[in-house]
């Protein structure tokens, strides 16, 4: 995020609660974010997602389930803390970036661990 500008709105995809919370509570990265998860109370999602839009806080970390249905406009880059279980969670976090004519960035984060479940998404993506 520190690279690719404090000022972009990056969306943080996890499949974990605890991976959301242990992330946003990460000071030491020098950029504010919020976090979208089940376990967040409503009235606070809704805080993190006013002020993610309005660009007060420019990372936002979520689940899948949570920012599903969800409109986040002009998302600069998602970042895909880890590799989505199914093509459709891959298509659905990387369609978060770069709507209505808009540039947009999306990465994936893995491992060697990965290997094994990188390799079948490729194959149920067709890539």
């Amino acid at each position: 995020v520190e690279v690719y500008g404090k000022d972009k709105k990056v969306l943080v995809f996890v499949e974990q609660k605890t991976q959301a919370d242990e992330l946003a509570m990460n000071r030491d990265l020098g950029f504010e974010c919020r976090v979208l998860h089940g376990d967040i109370a409503q009235g606070s999602r809704e805080e993190a997602l006013r002020r993610f839009r309005r660009g007060d806080v420019n990372v936002l970390v979520a689940t899948d389930v949570a920012a599903r249905g969800i409109d986040i406009p002009n998302v600069d880059l998602v970042i895909q803390y880890t590799v989505p279980r199914h093509a459709d969670a891959f298509v659905h976090r990387t369609g978060r970036t770069g709507r209505a004519g808009r540039d947009g960035q999306a990465i994936v984060l893995f491992d060697t661990d990965d290997s094994n479940r990188l390799r079948a998404l490729k194959h149920e993506l067709d890539l």
